[in-house]
């Protein structure tokens, strides 16, 4: 209470809690603080939104970001102020997303609701923070999903992990990580070779290694998530090494935690991970963010052969060779060609440099308790900041993929799926079937879908309206309304649904007749039987209530919008229109 009494003059401030039916109009406003508080009545003297004055209690105002020095960085909402000519002061008041910096004249652009975009110095941004102390909740939501097949090997040794909310996680594991921005997620995909006893291990404890390490952290310094990643992947190695002392197989694993607007993606072996931005001059970007341990890399190579071991080319392929591998294979030989029974399996040598597990790689054969480690399970960390409205896309898949499609292919193919995961992790997996990938098949695909931020100076509430059309591949194919089974496919349900959208969609104002009727015509929601004018209405939703693809559409619109795509969740197919 003190520290909002001695709000100082100039600061800015947010209107709330006002009671009266005139306050109520002015709840959600932005003012500023133009007179000290007044002994007497100890109300401050507000001007809102830069032509009414006010004077009010401190504890209807709630500071906001930008007098307080709050950092302005890419995917933040903030609001626009102090603009003095007259183009500007058309959009003082309205709000943003900083999307980059011109480095060129220290301004931030900024892309404005409904205005496009402009590039504004730090003096006319307000940032709308968040509860001071915990982690920030970006303008993000991660709509993913995976496909995994067995392909033309006789086992499947591939495992993947979707970690779509690590705070719920933590929380069950009595860890707190609130601090840590959100969304925060983990994407992990684990091959494994010679069996599936590592790979399974992996999958099964990564995230309760990473949680309580996370939970120690402070912020997402990079060289820190960096240390704790890579202690994650070496503990995890020597752990499944003890316990499991007559496996000999193992896996590499590529591992993607997102913690707001930081990706890091860790990494040992040749499970990939790529990143997808925007395109430049008609070209989608594809950017590796994981690092290809190749055992006839210098560095690599150099390690490998310190370690006692060898780099042979077998097919044109480089691999990795213990230290008696040449002896092994002499041995092997010779007994082939004796013809009288074999005491041995014939040596192995590895694809690649670093990996879990592999036991006959970690230790010298001669001094079975001796680490010498030709292979390594020191990860590789990848740093990205994503940006807002250019990211696009991450994707996690196995060799497998990658032996048969190049990095631009993959890229290419996912987002022929936008805002589909399942969809779009399914073609790439049968793709690189056809083009007769002979490797186990796993894909995560992971859409990054940017909008408004509820609860920074947008609404925490909204309400909406919406059609729905279900498929055969929902959770319940059941259309409500007519009481019987829905076998449509998702492709025939969006084609559908485009229809639906040239009917109702008028420049982005809803043709609200065609949309009551095909409401009650086609939705398969049973808000449809709602009567009058409110068909298809859901009442006020909050953004937890509402699958997180729902909530990335509909809390990006404005009051009398609708959804200028179909919207896909696991209910089905959606459009949407916010009402209020």
């Amino acid at each position: 209470k003190k520290a909002r009494t001695a709000l100082p003059v100039g600061c800015r401030v947010q209107v709330h809690g006002l009671q009266s039916d005139e306050g109520r109009k002015l709840n959600g406003k932005t003012a500023m603080v133009v007179e000290a508080v007044d002994e007497k009545t100890g109300r401050l003297q507000v001007n809102i939104e830069g032509d009414i004055r006010k004077a009010l209690k401190p504890d209807n105002l709630r500071p906001l970001g930008g007098a307080e020095g709050a950092e302005i960085r890419p995917g933040l909402r903030v609001e626009i102020t102090g603009l003095q000519s007259e183009q500007g002061k058309l959009v003082n008041g309205k709000c943003g997303m900083v999307v980059g910096v011109d480095e060129a004249t220290g301004r931030f652009k900024i892309e404005i609701d409904e205005e496009g975009q402009r590039a504004l110095k730090a003096d006319n941004l307000i940032v709308l923070v968040t509860e001071s102390g915990k982690g920030r909740s970006h303008a993000l939501t991660l709509n993913s999903d995976a496909t995994a097949m067995q392909g033309k090997r006789p086992k499947q040794e591939d495992r993947h992990v979707q970690i779509k909310d690590l705070h719920k996680v933590a929380e069950a594991l009595k860890h707190d990580i609130s601090h840590i921005d959100k969304p925060c997620a983990l994407y992990a995909v684990y091959d494994g070779h010679q069996g599936s006893n590592c790979a399974d291990y992996v999958a099964k404890h990564m995230h309760a290694k990473l949680i309580p390490k996370l939970a120690q952290l402070r912020g997402a310094d990079p060289d820190d998530v960096t240390r704790i990643m890579t202690e994650a992947f070496t503990e995890l190695d020597e752990e499944f090494l003890s316990r499991f002392r007559g496996m000999y197989d193992g896996s590499t694993a590529v591992v993607a935690l997102i913690m707001g607007l930081h990706l890091f993606v860790a990494n040992v072996g040749d499970s990939a991970a790529l990143l997808c931005a925007e395109p430049t001059e008609g070209q989608l970007l594809v950017k590796p963010v994981f690092t290809d341990h190749k055992p006839d890399e210098p560095e690599e190579q150099k390690r490998i052969e310190a370690a006692g071991g060898t780099v042979v080319h077998m097919g044109g392929i480089a691999r990795t060779g213990a230290s008696n591998y040449h002896d092994r294979v002499k041995e092997y030989r010779m007994q082939m060609a004796q013809g009288t029974g074999m005491s041995m399996k014939e040596p192995i040598a590895l694809a690649v440099a670093r990996s879990f597990g592999d036991r006959e790689f970690k230790y010298d054969p001669n001094q079975r308790n001796k680490r010498v480690d030709v292979v390594s399970c020191i990860a590789s960390v990848n740093h990205v900041e994503l940006v807002a409205g250019a990211h696009k896309a991450l994707i996690l898949c196995c060799d497998g993929v990658t032996d048969v499609m190049s990095a631009d292919e993959i890229g290419a193919g996912a987002m022929q799926f936008v805002g589909k995961p399942k969809e779009a992790s399914g073609h790439l997996v049968g793709e690189a079937y056809r083009l007769q990938s002979g490797d186990n098949l796993t894909a995560v695909v992971v859409f990054l879908e940017w909008g408004p931020l509820a609860g920074n100076g947008e609404a925490t509430k909204i309400r909406v309206r919406h059609i729905l059309l279900k498929h055969k591949d929902v959770r319940n194919p059941y259309d409500q309304i007519r009481k019987k089974e829905v076998v449509r496919t998702s492709g025939e349900a969006e084609q559908e649904m485009k229809e639906v959208l040239k009917e109702v969609h008028c420049g982005g104002i809803v043709n609200d007749a065609n949309f009551v009727k095909l409401c009650r015509d086609m939705s398969e929601c049973g808000s449809a039987m709602t009567p009058g004018d409110l068909v298809g209405d859901l009442g006020w939703i909050i953004a937890d209530s509402v699958s997180p693809q729902f909530a990335a559409a509909a809390f990006r619109l404005r009051v009398g919008e609708i959804t200028r795509r179909p919207v896909y969740t696991p209910l089905g197919v959606h459009v949407i229109h916010r009402v209020g």
